[in-house]
Parts: C-alpha cells; structure tokens; sequence
C-alpha cells in the first residue's frame, strides 16, 4: 500500500512540473495519505512484542509525527483549494510555517534514536563535519532560494516570517540529516536511517530550489513526504533490523566521514565559480568568505583526523611494545623483518638481535619441520589464520613452550607481511602436566594410581597379563610405634625398589596404603615367578627409616588374564589370592585359584554385617574433650564412632572402620556419625548453653569428600538440628586434603556454609606446607607423635600462628606433656590426660571441673 501512494504521489509530482492544473491539489492529497499509510506501519512497529523499548517508544513518535504530517498536508490542500485554480504563484505565510513544521515533525522523533557511541574525538570530528555542510547549506540557500526570491518581490507580507521558516527549516533537516548519516551506519536498523538521512538533507534543500525553478504549484513536499513516508513503512517491517557491521565494516564508514569536509568545500568552490561568472562584486566576497571558512573547517578536520590517527599510532605501539605477547612480522620464508619489545623478556634476545634471523631456527628439531610445513601452507593462502605450538630455545638454554598465533596478511598494504603473535605457554603446560600427573599418579610415592592402573589393566587384556598385588606385612606396626612420617618414608622405599626391578613396560602402583600393584604385560609364568623373587630379595634388604634399620615383607596375590576378562574380576581375585598368601604369613606369594572363594565370601559377609548393624542401630557415639591449656576448661569436644554388637559387646573401631572404607559403607555412616554430632551439639546449647562445648569435631574420610552432595548432606544436618556452621569443625587427614577434584570441590563448599575444617594428624605427610598454604584450614592438630617433641612441637606452633591457624596438641596423656606444651604456647589439647571418651552426659561434668 506504501508502495503504491508513493508512487501516485511521485506521478503526481511529475504531473505537476509539466503543468497538469489538477495534479497540485491531487500531490497534497496523496501527501496526505501516504502520511496515514505508513503512520499505521509505525503504529504496527510500536506494538510488536520483540521490538526492544527504546525503538518502541521512537516508533511511536515517528507515527505521531506522520499523523501531524497527514494534517498539514491537508491544510495545504485546504489552502490551495482557497487560492483557486488560477491564482497567482507566491509564498503565502501558511505555506512556508507548514513546510517548517512538517520538516520539524519528521526530525522530532529521530533525534532520540540511539546511534552509536562515540569517543570525544569522534563527536569533534561530527561536528566539524555538520558545521560544513551547515555552511553549504547556508550558502546554497541564500543564493539560490532567499536572494532570488527577494529580488523577484515573490514574498508576501509574511515574508520575513516564511523566509526564515524556509531557512530553519532547511537548515534543521541538513544538519539532521547529516547527524543521522554519520552515526547510523552503526546501528541494525542502519537501512531505514541511511535513507532518511538522505530524505532530510535532499528536503532541506529541495522546497527552495523548485521554487525558484517553476511556480508555486510545484512544491517538493508532494515528492518528499510520500517518498519518506515510504522509507518509514519499509523499515517498519516485521526483522528490520540488520546484523551489527563489524569493525572492518565500522573502520570503512568512518573513512567515508572524512570526506564529507571535502565534499562541502567543492561545492562551494562550485559555488564560488558560479558567482564569479554571472554575480556582482559583493556575492563573490560573501562565498569568497564561506569558502575560506569551509577551508578552515576542512584542515580543522583533517588535523583532527590525524591526530586521532597518530594518538592510534602511538598507542598501538605502546600497547604492542609492552605485550606480554611477542608481535613477529616475517616474509614468506620466515625470515624476520620486524619484532617487538617482548622478546627481550621472553626469549632473552632483544628485537635487533633476532630482526633478519629466521624464526624457525631457534625452534626443537622435532617441532621444526612441522612448524615449516604449516607456514609454507599459510604463506600461500592470504588471510590465512593459523594456531602453532612449539619449543623454542631460550638463550641460557632452556626450552621453552610458545603458543603461535599466524595470520597471513600480506594482502594488507599497511602490513605486507605474515604477523605471528607468540605467547609462551611454559608455566601453563607445565602446570597441565603436574595437574594430568597428579590426577593419575600417587601424591606421596609418585607412582601410578589405582585409575591409572585400572585403566592401563584394561588395555592390557587386548593380550595375556599378569596381575600382581602386593601388601607389606606388619605396616601398622610400623605406623604405631615410630609414626605416619616413618611409615611415609617405608613407603616411598618399597615404591623405588619396586620400581627398580620393573621393566619399561611394567607398570608399577600404589593402590592405597601399603597396598601396591604390578602389571606384567605378555610375561610367561617362569618369567613372572622371576620378577616376584626379585622383588621379594629386593624388599627384604633392610630400610633405613627414622636412624633405625627396618626389614621389609610382603605377601604377593597373583592372577592371570587375557582377552574376555574384565579387570575388576581380576583385580578381586588378585586380593583373594593376596589375603591367602598374608594368611600364610610367610612373606611368599600365591596365585589365585578357583577355590580360593572363602576369602571373599568371609568379607562380604563381614560387610553384611556392618551394613546389618547400620540398620540396627548398633552405632553410637563418644566425645573426647578438648581443653584449654594450662587450666583445662572445657573448649570442645571429638566426635567418635563406636560399635555395641549385640553378642560379642564393643567392637574396636580397627575392625569396622576399614573395612567401612573398602565397602563404601563409610559414606552411610559417616552420615550417622555427622547427623548424631550435630544433634548432640545443638541439644547441648539448647539445654545447657553455659556448659556447652564451644564446637564440635567430625572425622570425615576421603570417601565421603569425594561423593558430589557431601556438602548439601553437611547443610542438612545444619539445617535441622538448627546448629550454628562456625560450631562445626571438619577433620581431615593430610592425604585426604592432597585428594583434589571432588575433594577439594567440597571443601570449598564446605568453607562457604561456614564450617570450620581442621587437618588431623599435622606433620605427618608428605605435603604439609603446601597443605597449609593452598588448603582451606582453620585448625591443624599436631600428632600424638610429636607431642614429646619439643622441637617439632614448637615448629608446628609457628606455623600455625604464621597461617593464621588454630593449633591443637593430640595424644596427651601426661601432667608433663600438658605442662610442657603450655609453656611451648599451645592454647588447645586432648588425650587420656585430661578424659577419656565419654557419653553426652559425662561431657556437662567436665563443663565443671579444670584439669
């Protein structure tokens, strides 16, 4: 429909230049009409839901302002009807205030639409621009519209009046106009105001110069109001919007901008020409003076062009010379032409020592060839982006790790060249590779893990292997009388022997504890009985731990597979075979046989029962308390698990605990365990807040950090016994800190509710002052080990305090270990000394006594 009136009204028009007497009346009709039709399109835009606000609210007024277009083309209409047919060709007052508003209503609504953003730069530059053609559009004006019109006597008695309306008019849509053009491209409607700027700034100029062109009954607005009219329907469509342009897109607009200056003083050159042919003395002075002004505006935008320009030069070159990236630019060979300033601190070459060298020729030979092929490919193909790693070689001699970013541009004249920005990505792989060795390999020995191990089991059973599990005989024993640090060091012992007597292909592993693992891959059973007494002659040379020598042994389970076995089985009749050689306890070895099920069925019936006596409510809980030091009031209490078989009476927790773990069943009752605590806790302060413990202590085992709602469970229990979360204190052991990944995901969320962790055991890893620098403590316990130890006792304390940590003494049983300690500077402390485990109960008398 827009179409159509706008092409009735451009006939019309047509009509009307070659004198049709009826076509002027009919243009204003059509006018009109238009302004409705795409009014209604407008309107339409406005109620669309998925056109953002702000164009909505600018649709709106765009439709208003056809409305009030509609009307002044029909008032015109109205006031040509009243002049009649013949009446003689003037500008009336009406006439000229209505072309004035309809150009003001047109321009009204699209000053508010957005545009882009502009630095303070850009906006001088706009308005450098605008002033121009302001001044062109003046000029042009006044010697080709207002002079002349004045000099035929064609204006009325509100002449000044109309001419002036003229003039605004005219000059309000040029500079619109122009605003719009110079700030429009960048928005997703850049169509629809690109157009419309060139409407307004053609109207600005147009009523005036088809006046002095041929009567009053030709006016442009019966051409300009259908064509924009027209434009504004179109773009009132449902998807108007374009793509964003991109920078490129953007950069080249902007080249465009900065003709417009030119644009504006060859015209008035023009102009100037003009004048100086047919005009008197005086015209000429007056565009001879435009013209130098337009001049001025010119260089003032030139200048402020390259200003804007050198700012960019010298900013691009200090952000490229202070990079922590390294910008190469190399013809196709490679060979540099230009470096940047960060070579000298990555590579330790400054840019003079590397410009004319070949950049290839300091890469690993193994990295080069291939680092040659893909240049010589993206040397052929312009635009051509590429993305390289390498080793590149310092100059002290090491290699280093860079990451390469190439792009060919030799396309681009400002470049002629291919650009490599270099990175080095050293740090960051060795980081990768600790993390990826971590992840699979055990944190205290160094050797594969029970995941690594599982999963190279499995690709070994493509062909016949042999499964060797391996447990050390005594261990506790070990761990009991001289410590966790001394059983550490028996560990990392067997740990080198084992892997001594190994070959390349083998793999070696710790599974856990003492418990090690080694897969023979293709070995035939001579040869693998070979490999067990080397290991068992290697393993009974004494090891020196803690300045005593220690005799190692260990029982050997083994089992064979190959292609249909699944390696879970083997691995569990690997055990079996293992627990029946421990049986033995002669420190041999015993292959599996299919007989050998009583073991495993005497443990699965020993996980039966626990999970029977989780059911049955055999489960309770102590707590030991935690004193102050020297006067022994009561600060806290130790959760502990304890069992009451209904035959057999208390169960030491030796017996369940592990096999807890090994089971899965730890996770079920470490949820008891945490529930009950936090009960009691709440309870405590509930019924007797002054002889409450300050807070609670929870073991939790690697299993349970390790499962994903560990956190959510501790927020539970939180959240129904009402217990504060800074009451609750977590205690893990230092290998279960070292965990990572889930982990250490949990602890996190566990420091987020506010509950306080502590790591039991302190001193007695392998990792303790990365412990304490990356793990998120608020409390180390120090070992019942070193509570007669003055040395690392005080040591421990120190660290403590420099982390900003609580410190708690364990295991003290004597009047002199607690007085030693006080006078060390501990606060806090357990052991026998001051109670033993007690029930809930015994916990408020000791509220009322100091030890």
């Amino acid at each position: 429909m827009a179409f159509l009136v706008a092409l009735a009204g451009a006939g019309l028009f047509v009509a009307a230049l070659l004198g049709v007497p009826w076509a002027p009346l009919a243009g204003w009709g059509s006018a009109a009409a238009s302004a409705l039709v795409a009014a209604l399109a407008c309107a339409g835009a406005a109620g669309r839901a998925e056109v953002e606000p702000v164009r909505r609210r600018v649709w709106r007024r765009i439709a208003v302002a056809l409305c009030l277009v509609a009307i002044l083309a029909t008032a015109l209409l109205i006031e040509r009807i009243s002049h009649g047919a013949d009446a003689e060709g003037d500008i009336g007052f009406v006439h000229a205030v209505a072309q004035a508003l309809i150009m003001l209503v047109f321009v009204a609504p699209l000053h508010r639409l957005p545009g882009s953003e502009r630095r303070a730069a850009d906006r001088l530059a706009m308005l450098l621009d605008v002033s121009a053609l302001s001044v062109v559009t003046g000029a042009y004006v006044w010697f080709l519209i207002i002079r002349d019109l004045l000099q035929a006597d064609r204006i009325t008695a509100g002449g000044v009046v109309a001419a002036g309306a003229i003039i605004v008019s005219a000059m309000i849509g040029v500079i619109q106009g122009a605003r719009i053009l110079l700030t429009g491209y960048a928005s997703p409607y850049r169509s629809l105001l690109l157009c419309l700027g060139g409407v307004l700034v053609v109207g600005g100029l147009a009523p005036g110069v088809l006046l002095t062109l041929s009567p009053y009954d030709v006016d442009a607005g019966q051409i300009l109001i259908p064509v924009a009219c027209l434009v504004l329907a179109v773009g009132a469509r449902p998807g108007g919007a374009a793509p964003p342009l991109t920078a490129d897109g953007i950069a080249r607009w902007r080249q465009r901008d900065k003709l417009l200056p030119l644009v504006a003083v060859a015209f008035t050159d023009a102009l100037l020409l003009g004048t100086l042919v047919s005009s008197p003395v005086g015209d000429r002075l007056v565009v001879g003076v435009i013209t130098v002004v337009l001049t001025a505006l010119a260089v003032a935008r030139q200048l402020t062009s390259a200003r804007q320009l050198s700012l960019q030069g010298q900013r691009f070159r200090q952000l490229v010379q202070n990079s922590y990236d390294v910008v190469t630019i190399s013809d196709t060979s490679g060979t540099i032409t230009y470096m940047s300033g960060g070579s000298q601190r990555m590579f330790g070459r400054r840019p003079a020592q590397r410009t004319g060298a070949n950049m290839f020729e300091l890469l690993h030979p193994e990295d080069r060839e291939r680092a040659v092929a893909l240049f010589t490919a993206l040397a052929a193909e312009p635009g051509r982006t590429e993305l390289w790693r390498a080793r590149f070689r310092h100059a002290d001699g090491r290699w280093r790790r860079i990451e390469v970013l190439t792009t060919n541009l030799l396309h681009e004249p400002s470049v002629r060249g291919i650009v490599s920005n270099t990175r080095d990505v050293t740090e960051t792989h060795d980081l990768a590779e600790r993390l990826s060795h971590d992840a699979t390999h055990d944190a205290l020995t160094g050797l594969a893990n029970r995941a690594l191990f599982r999963d190279r089991l499995t690709a070994a059973l493509a062909g016949p292997v042999s499964l060797v599990l391996i447990d050390l005989d005594d261990f506790k024993i070990v761990n009991d009388t001289l410590g966790h640090a001394a059983g550490d060091e028996l560990l990392i012992a067997v740990a080198t022997r084992l892997s001594a007597v190994a070959c390349p292909q083998d793999t070696v592993a710790r599974l856990g504890g003492d418990e090690f693992a080694l897969l023979l891959p293709g070995r035939e059973t001579a040869e693998v009985e070979t490999v067990l007494r080397r290991l068992i002659s290697a393993l009974r040379a004494p090891v020196r731990v803690e300045s005593r020598e220690q005799g190692v042994r260990a029982s050997f389970g083994i089992v064979e597979g190959g292609p249909g076995d699944e390696a879970g089985d083997l691995m569990r009749r690997a055990d079996i075979a293992m627990y029946e050689a421990k049986a033995r306890g002669d420190g041999s070895w015993q292959y599996y046989l299919p007989g050998m099920q009583a073991r495993g069925v005497e443990q699965e019936a020993a996980t039966a029962d626990l999970a029977a006596a989780l059911d049955a409510g055999e489960f309770f809980l102590l707590y030991q308390p935690v004193v102050t030091l020297p006067g022994g009031a009561l600060a806290g209490v130790e959760a502990l698990v304890r069992r009451r078989h209904p035959v057999r009476g208390p169960v030491p927790p030796g017996e369940f605990i592990g096999l807890a773990e090994q089971s899965g069943l730890i996770v079920e009752l470490g949820r008891f365990v945490l529930r009950e605590a936090c009960a009691q806790m709440a309870a405590w302060h509930r019924d007797r807040p002054a002889d409450a413990p300050a807070s609670i202590s929870v073991n939790v085992s690697a299993r349970q950090l390790q499962e994903p709602g560990f956190a959510a469970e501790v927020a539970a229990a939180l959240g129904d016994s009402g217990l504060q979360p800074d009451r609750l204190i977590v205690e893990i052991t230092e290998s279960t800190a070292v965990g990572g990944g889930a982990t250490a995901e949990s602890l996190h969320r566990l420091r987020r509710l506010g509950v306080r962790l502590s790591l039991d055991d302190f001193g007695t890893g392998a990792s303790t002052l990365t412990l304490l620098a990356n793990c998120p403590v608020d409390q180390i316990k120090l070992d019942r080990s070193f509570v007669d130890c003055d040395v690392i006792a005080s040591a421990v304390l120190e660290l403590a305090r420099g982390f900003g940590v609580e410190a708690v003494a364990e295991g003290v049983e004597t009047a002199e270990q607690a007085a030693r300690l006080a006078a060390l500077g501990y606060g806090r402390a357990q052991g026998f000394h001051f109670a033993h485990p007690l029930p809930a109960a015994g916990i408020v008398a000791v509220a009322h006594q100091a030890v």
